[in-house]
């Protein structure tokens, strides 16, 4: 099994909170695949086995990067930002911040957006 690019360690307030909106059924369906993605990411569990999981994607758990904090300096993430990432983390060799906008694109991700759908702040 390939090492884990990211650690996810959820206070119990956060996992109490992503934990109500997978069972209230008040969100969307895209916010309660995003709260239990995390869930079970801070549960240990790799990529590939949430995707299998939860029937999605692993570019649907892997995309998540892009609704984490902006690194110091930014007030968000740019398309830039993301490829360099996506590169650093070993994704991939290379990526053009072009292909980083069509998978977000097919993800409906919005870096601009104050919420990133997996719980409110």
């Amino acid at each position: 099994m390939p090492a884990k690019k990211y650690r996810v360690s959820l206070t119990e307030s956060e996992r109490e909170q992503l934990s109500n909106i997978a069972r209230r059924g008040k969100s969307s369906a895209r916010e309660v695949k995003r709260a239990l993605i995390l869930c079970q990411a801070d549960e240990g569990l790799s990529d590939e086995q949430i995707a299998e999981a939860l029937l999605v994607g692993a570019s649907t758990v892997s995309v998540a990067v892009a609704c984490s904090q902006a690194p110091a300096g930014h007030a968000r993430w740019t398309l830039r930002l993301l490829a360099d990432k996506v590169v650093e983390l070993e994704f991939a060799d290379s990526i053009s911040p072009e292909t980083v906008r069509q998978v977000l694109k097919k993800t409906s991700s919005n870096r601009g957006r104050r919420r990133s759908g997996a719980f409110q702040r």
